[in-house]
């Protein structure tokens, strides 16, 4: 998007971007006239290393800060009520990441490349 195109010089992305790390560059790609897809494996792949991240930064209160962002990774995936209605009230983050390691190599990505 230009601004002729819009009126505006920016774009206030705020929670478009909750659970969706990649949306920087997405919107890159959009302006740039290029296309963009992100898979199911990058999606998972990503929602591992952000929970990791917030583990590793507040300890066991990462999980709990992450439960928030479960819905946006899980959004129109097979399945995610019953996923989200049970992980977002997990305790164990090994659960949380084992769940989401389960999605993870069921979509892998048989062309071998990394996500995104």
């Amino acid at each position: 998007m230009t601004y002729e195109a819009t009126g505006v010089d920016a774009f206030l992305i705020g929670r478009g971007i909750w659970g969706r790390p990649w949306k920087l560059l997405e919107l890159e790609q959009h302006a740039l006239g290029l296309p963009f897809a992100v898979s199911l494996h990058s999606m998972m792949f990503f929602a591992i290393k952000h929970l990791d991240l917030m583990v590793d930064y507040y300890g066991q209160a990462g999980l709990y800060n992450f439960r928030k962002h479960l819905p946006f990774y899980l959004k129109g995936f097979e399945d995610a009520l019953n996923l989200r209605k049970k992980l977002v009230v997990e305790s164990s983050v090994d659960v949380v990441r084992d769940n989401l390691k389960i999605i993870l190599e069921q979509s892998r990505d048989l062309s071998g490349t990394r996500p995104i």
